[in-house]
């Protein structure tokens, strides 16, 4: 009888093995198919492993679902007022106009407004603290 438990035991260790397996797989092949990730240089596990770049490629495939043309630019390095260099998470160009898209993957209550410096994440009781993504878009161009 233990043979016969310690059997079923390891196939199923295998079945799930395998089915996790061919979802890496399958999301790695869509993640290379994706706007965004034939321009990262990142691998797949770089991205789903990293809390900004996931929160990224997530907004990227969005975009990519939208019912109009459009062109997609990730990760983009342009000289700023003070001359140094600034990235600009995405920049959109469509019919519409160009968009310029700074992502934040934060979850919780998020406050803050337009004016505020300074913009708070409330999760599990503990308050972080981040830059105004309105005010970091501005400083960019």
């Amino acid at each position: 009888m233990k043979e016969f438990v310690w059997a079923v035991s390891i196939i199923c260790i295998l079945l799930v093995f395998g089915v996790v397996l061919l979802k890496y797989l399958s999301e790695n092949k869509k993640y290379k198919n994706s706007s965004y990730g034939k321009q990262s240089q990142k691998s797949f596990w770089k991205i789903i492993s990293n809390q900004g770049a996931r929160g990224e490629y997530r907004t990227s495939q969005i975009i990519d679902k939208a019912p109009f043309k459009n062109k997609m630019l990730f990760n983009c390095y342009i000289p700023n007022r003070s001359g140094d260099k600034t990235e600009i998470d995405m920049i959109m160009l469509c019919q519409k106009g160009i968009y310029v898209i700074e992502n934040k993957n934060y979850s919780g209550w998020i406050f803050g407004n337009e004016k505020s410096k300074n913009w708070c994440e409330t999760l599990k009781g503990k308050k972080y603290f981040f830059y105004n993504p309105i005010k970091q878009n501005r400083t960019t161009v």
